[in-house]
């Protein structure tokens, strides 16, 4: 009589493992879009700009919000004004990236994500976080990013006692 106690609970960890190599196959594409945005944070860490080019579209659906600016359609404008001019002064620069969740819809992908960013900037720490939406379409089989939303976090300010309103 044990075994058959047993029985139950392992038909329904059969299933689990059934439904979770199901699942897995079919987020190949989920993967896939991670892989994007994992191979993007990680070639900004080390400033490779080519490898970044490679990941993203560059025609007229390109755009980047980012905490109120935007840039629409001129990857190569937002590159060369933006994000290389942000990145140069930057040293020991590393992504953390939390609570990354993948959506694909046909030929159509979105992360949610959450971020911390720690560099030094003139030997001065540069602590950053918030939260990101990248999108991506699948062109020719591979996916790119097309646009990104970002939302940083405000810095709490020091707490001195004294209220905000007064410093």
């Amino acid at each position: 009589m044990r075994n058959r106690r047993w029985l139950l609970p392992s038909i329904a960890l059969a299933a689990l493992a059934l439904a979770t190599t199901a699942s897995h196959a079919a987020s190949a594409d989920d993967q896939a879009v991670v892989h994007v945005l994992e191979a993007v944070t990680h070639a900004i860490e080390k400033h490779d700009l080519a490898s970044v080019d490679n990941l993203w579209i560059r025609d007229a659906t390109f755009s980047v919000i980012d905490n109120g600016d935007a840039s629409y359609g001129d990857w190569k404008s937002f590159r060369e004004h933006t994000l290389t001019p942000e990145l140069e002064p930057m040293k020991h620069l590393t992504f953390e990236l939390l609570n990354v969740r993948p959506h694909v819809v046909g030929s159509v992908a979105w992360i949610t994500y959450e971020y911390r960013i720690k560099a030094e900037i003139k030997d001065r720490p540069l602590l950053s976080k918030g939260a990101a939406t990248l999108v991506l379409r699948r062109v020719k089989n591979n996916w790119l990013a097309t646009h990104v939303n970002i939302s940083s976090k405000r810095e709490d300010e020091p707490h001195d006692g004294v209220p905000p309103e007064q410093h």
